[in-house]
């Protein structure tokens, strides 16, 4: 989801992340990837998006995976390095998720930070919600139309731009939720998590905005 100069809201479908870190225009982007890796133990910004949630969304939240993690291409692979170092192993949605990781990590810089930031759609949509996270999984029609009705009290009539992608729906109901965060980032009214940001051995800050 973008807001171009003319302030339309439009669905876009990327490839890659690199258009748009590459963007000297860019105002504000939001994404749901972890940015800022941790050499040991789990970030701070993702156990507090965790007690934010509160059981049973709280497990939406993925651990980022450490540094010594990111160069492996299997699950397998990647399991066999964390066990190594700190005896976890890799989740299956981690692993799924880890070359999405493994790109932002190789196009974000400390600089960048200002640009383009972390968030994850279901903190949002908490905090759309007054600080209530969502009650049902996102996957079924319950949790669907719960996270469209929290998106539509921001951007009314949503419901009809939005039909007709099908499966995409979900996925484009937590980019307006990531949208709604970037303008929240852009205007200094976001809630970051920690209070206090961790930074890590490249000099990123390990934060989730929403």
């Amino acid at each position: 989801m973008a807001i171009d100069d003319a302030g339309e809201t439009r669905i876009e479908f990327i490839q890659t992340l690199e258009p748009t870190f590459s963007q000297p225009a860019l105002a504000q982007a939001v994404i749901d990837v972890p940015i800022g890796l941790p050499t040991s133990g789990a970030r701070c910004c993702d156990k507090e998006a965790r007690r934010l949630l509160q059981p049973p969304r709280a497990s939406s939240v993925f651990p980022a995976p450490i540094r010594t993690v990111l160069p492996a291409r299997s699950q397998k692979e990647a399991s066999d390095l964390w066990w190594e170092a700190e005896r976890e192993r890799c989740t299956a949605q981690l692993a799924a998720i880890l070359p999405k990781i493994r790109d932002v990590d190789g196009l974000i810089t400390p600089a960048r930070q200002s640009q383009i930031r972390e968030g994850h759609p279901e903190v949002s949509f908490a905090v759309m919600n007054n600080g209530r996270a969502m009650s049902h999984p996102k996957r079924r029609s319950a949790g669907r139309e719960e996270r469209l009705a929290v998106v539509e009290k921001t951007y009314p009539g949503v419901r009809t731009q939005l039909a007709g992608l099908g499966s995409f729906v979900g996925d484009a109901v937590d980019a307006l939720a990531m949208l709604w965060t970037a303008r929240r980032a852009a205007s200094g009214q976001a809630l970051v998590l920690p209070k206090v940001s961790q930074v890590d051995d490249h000099g990123l800050r390990m934060e989730i905005v929403a």
